[in-house]
């Protein structure tokens, strides 16, 4: 099997500059991490306390990886 890999151009580019192409664009910036989180909360239309603490809840994940990625 044959890869073909192009720039944002179009132009023909190996595997190998295609796959640290994102480095090097972004040469000179510090990596980082993210923490994403997916909650359904379309039950909590009308209940305000549940929503409340619902989002209470994500906030106290979010700030428990500020730590880890700083």
């Amino acid at each position: 099997m044959s890869v073909s890999c192009k720039d944002a151009d179009g132009n023909a580019i190996s595997e190998e500059e295609y796959e640290s192409a994102a480095d090097n664009y972004f040469s000179g910036w510090q990596k980082s991490e993210i923490h994403l989180g997916w909650q359904d909360v379309s039950g909590l239309a009308d209940d305000t306390e549940g929503a409340a603490a619902q989002l209470e809840q994500s906030l106290n994940v979010y700030s428990s990886h500020l730590g880890e990625s700083g």
